[in-house]
């Protein structure tokens, strides 16, 4: 991954009561190809491992890459699972406020 731009680490638990890290990193975008951009995504707990997020601009690509944690942190949440701040903590992550869009889930 190139420069990181975003680094964040948060807690899951499962329904089941198994609990993980979810370690983030967003990258810088880069140019691709003409008129395309990447921007690299990282969450391997989220199922994003060393992804390249495509777009038409640098913007785009950074804030699909953001975008496309936030869906994960909410269906996650959706589908039963617990967000923390701090490892075994209460599920007490702000979705609405870490990622804004308060309009979305």
């Amino acid at each position: 991954m190139n420069t990181i731009v975003v680094s964040d680490k948060i807690f899951g638990k499962q329904p089941d009561g198994s609990a993980f890290d979810i370690d983030i990193e967003i990258g810088t975008p880069s140019l691709f190809g003409p008129n395309e951009w990447v921007c690299p995504l990282h969450a391997p707990a989220l199922k994003y491992s060393n992804k390249l997020v495509h777009a038409g601009s640098a913007l785009q690509a950074m804030c699909l890459a953001i975008a496309s944690v936030r869906m994960s942190l909410a269906y996650f949440r959706e589908d039963g699972g617990k967000l923390s701040y701090e490892a075994n903590g209460d599920d007490d992550f702000d979705i609405k406020a870490t990622f804004g869009l308060s309009d979305l889930f």
